[in-house]
This record gives structure tokens, sequence and C-alpha cells, in this order.
């Protein structure tokens, strides 16, 4: 008697379908995905994670491509320049939080679009 092996089906949304392929997004250990698949594999609003795991990746990886430079460290020597010390600190200063945090990424920002326009090319 031959064991029955079953597969387990993710969750799907299809994005856009072009001729016999889909751009198919789901979700796989928390994080969110998106990939090319065969139409043909596209059941209903799920398809078996094999399908899904050959899938062509869509969108540039960007946790592989980039190293954030930023650290926890950075974040507080700023707070502390900007006299930020204190819950009561934060609240008093919450309109210059945002460009404390702009000035401390600026560096990857610029990381960022490089390392996509490099991964894109």
């Amino acid at each position: 008697m031959e064991e029955e092996v079953r597969t387990k089906k993710l969750a799907i949304d299809v994005i856009k379908v072009t001729k016999d392929v889909a751009l198919v997004q789901w979700i796989e250990n928390k994080r969110r995905k998106r990939g090319y698949i065969p139409l043909s594999k596209v059941e209903t609003d799920k398809v078996d994670e094999k399908v899904l795991a050959k899938a062509k990746p869509y969108g540039i990886p960007f946790a592989d491509v980039v190293k954030l430079k930023a650290s926890a460290q950075d974040l507080e020597d700023k707070l502390y320049d900007k006299n930020i010390w204190t819950a009561e600190d934060l609240q008093k200063h919450s309109r210059e939080l945002p460009g404390i945090l702009q000035s401390i990424y600026a560096v990857d920002m610029a990381a960022l679009l490089t390392a996509a326009r490099n991964y894109e090319n």
C-alpha cells in the first residue's frame, strides 16, 4: 500500500498575470516573498510550497545586498549630542527625531541605491 504524500500549500496573492506566467506574493517564515510561477500552477488562492520554492524571484533581495552601517551606539551618540537623555527629553524633542534618524542612515541610503542599481545591472 502506497503512502500518500501531502504537500503543504501556501496562501498566495496573484499580483500580475502575463500570458502563461503569474507574479505571486506569499508569506514564508514571516517574510513577504514575490516570484514568478507558471500560471498553470495557480489553482485557487493556494500553491504548493514546492512550486514556490522554484519560483523565479522578483525584486531585489535588499537584506542580502545592503549592509547597514548605523548602529545603536550611533543613535545614542546623536541623541546625547542633542541633549536627549530621557523619555521626557524624547517627548520634548520629538520633532527632531526624524532628522536625527535620517542623519544616521543618510550614508546607508546612498549605499542602498548603489546596491540596488548594481543588482539590477
